[in-house]
């Protein structure tokens, strides 16, 4: 029973440690990132020097492929998320069921076993006092 009891705290225990090593990403970063090309988008339309427009066309195409790699990451977030509950509502919820079921059924042959016990002290008590007088 302990055996069992163990292997699902570290079952758990191994699914949060995945998570906090499988899950980090760099969205904030990537939005700090997007909103300073998109301040220097704006400067450098607003000043027009000379080959501004290449200059926008590139921090253009960097602030999309950012979101892009954003948006990629908010969705693997959602998977991350979704595997989780997935292995914790499917997986180890089965294996805690189970552990449950066990300790129910050994607790009642317990008990039934205590309560034949109480039942054969009694029929002996009874046995016992069965001769003895009432005067």
């Amino acid at each position: 029973m302990n055996q069992a009891q163990r292997d699902l705290y570290i079952a758990t225990r191994d699914l949060f440690i995945r998570h906090d090593r499988l899950s980090i990403d760099q969205v904030e970063r990537l939005k700090k990132r997007v909103d300073t090309t998109s301040l220097k988008l704006d400067g450098i339309r607003a000043a027009q020097k000379e080959g501004w427009e290449e200059e926008v066309d590139k921090l253009t195409s960097l602030t999309e492929k950012d979101q892009a790699t954003i948006v990629a990451q908010l969705n693997r977030r959602v998977f991350i998320r979704a595997s989780m509950w997935h292995e914790l509502r499917v997986v180890l919820h089965n294996r805690e069921n189970a552990l449950l079921t066990h300790l129910v059924q050994k607790f009642s042959l317990e008990e039934r076993e205590f309560a034949e016990s109480v039942v054969r002290n009694w029929i002996s008590l009874g046995e016992a006092v069965e001769g003895m007088p009432y005067e």
